[in-house]
C-alpha cells in the first residue's frame, strides 16, 4: 500500500511518502515561510523523490491538531485537494500522538507538549516500549504545573517532545524529565505515517476536518465579547 502523509499543524511543513511501513521519501522544511508558500511543494518533491505517481497513492494520511489553525487548515486543504480526484481513503492523526511516534524505539514515557499560549499547553502522554506505543492520556489544553505534578506521579522516566518540551522540563525541574534531542523532537510527517500504520478507521476526503482543542483566538475574543454586552 502507497502512503502519503502531511503535516503542517506547526512552523515546520513535512511530506512522507512510504510503501506500507518502507519510508520512500520525506521532505522537511522549517525555513520561516508560511505553509501557503511551502507545503506543496514539499508534497511535490516528496512524491517525485518516491518515484511514484499521485495515482498510485492508496491512503493519504494528514495531521489534523492540534496545533497552529492556520497551518492545521491549510494541511487537511492539502490533503483533502489530492484525495478528492480519486476518492482517496483518508486518516487523520493528533499532532500529539505523531510525536510521540518519533520515539517509539524508546522505553519509557513519552510527553508530547505544544505551546498554547495563555498559560496553557496541548498535551498527551504515552507509554512507549520498543516499537509500541501505548496512549495514556487523550489530546488535552491544559496548564503547566498540572502536567509537571501528573508526570512527577509517574514510575519511570519521561521523554519530553514538542515545542512546549523545555516549558515543563524548566518547570519540573527534575532528572527524570528527559528532553528528546531536536532530530526527533518535533512532528514529523513520518511520525503521523507510522501512528497511521495502526489505524483502520479510514473515511472519506470530505470527512477530514481539523480537530482543535480550543476555539480560534478571533472566534475567543468574539465570545468574550458577547458575553460583555450581555452584562450591560
Amino acid at each position: 500500500m502507497k502512503i502519503l502523509a502531511i503535516d503542517s499543524s506547526s512552523k515546520p511543513a513535512s511530506a512522507a511518502v512510504a510503501d506500507d511501513s518502507h519510508i520512500l521519501s520525506e521532505v522537511y522544511v522549517n525555513n520561516g515561510f508560511t505553509h501557503s508558500k511551502t507545503l506543496m511543494n514539499v508534497v511535490k518533491d516528496a512524491i517525485d523523490l518516491s518515484d511514484i505517481d499521485v495515482s498510485d497513492i492508496d491512503l493519504i494520511v494528514c495531521v489534523t491538531g492540534p496545533g497552529s489553525f492556520t497551518g492545521v487548515r491549510i494541511g487537511v486543504a492539502c490533503a483533502k485537494g489530492i484525495a478528492f480526484p480519486n476518492n482517496t481513503p483518508c486518516v487523520g492523526i493528533s499532532t500529539l500522538e505523531a510525536m510521540a511516534y518519533n520515539c517509539m524505539s524508546f522505553d519509557g514515557y513519552v510527553c508530547a507538549i505544544m505551546d498554547a499560549r495563555c498559560s496553557q499547553i496541548y498535551t498527551a502522554t504515552f507509554k512507549v516500549h520498543f516499537g509500541t506505543v501505548e496512549r495514556i492520556t487523550e489530546d488535552r489544553a491544559v496548564s503547566i504545573s498540572q502536567l509537571v505534578e501528573e508526570l512527577k506521579a509517574l514510575d519511570s522516566v519521561v521523554y519530553l517532545l514538542g515545542d512546549g518540551a523545555h516549558l515543563i522540563k524548566k518547570a519540573a525541574d527534575d532528572e527524570k524529565f528527559i528532553l528528546t534531542n531536536e532530530s526527533i523532537r518535533y512532528q514529523k510527517a513520518s511520525g503521523a505515517l507510522y501512528a497511521a500504520l495502526n489505524k483502520t478507521d479510514y473515511i472519506a476526503p470530505d470527512q477530514l476536518v481539523p480537530v482543535y482543542l480550543r476555539l480560534p483566538q478571533a472566534e475567543r475574543e468574539l465570545k468574550n465579547k458577547l458575553k460583555g454586552s450581555d452584562k450591560q
